[in-house]
């Protein structure tokens, strides 16, 4: 059985916003290794 994990708004503009920063300052594959991680 697999659990749910619930972001609040604030967390979910903040990940968005180091998503874009890796994607603009690294690569796909690092933002990758970050959300598997």
């Amino acid at each position: 059985m697999g659990r749910e994990v619930k972001i609040s708004k604030t967390a979910e503009i903040k990940l968005e916003k180091l998503f874009d920063y890796l994607l603009e300052n690294w690569s796909e594959k690092v933002k990758a290794n970050f959300i598997k991680n």
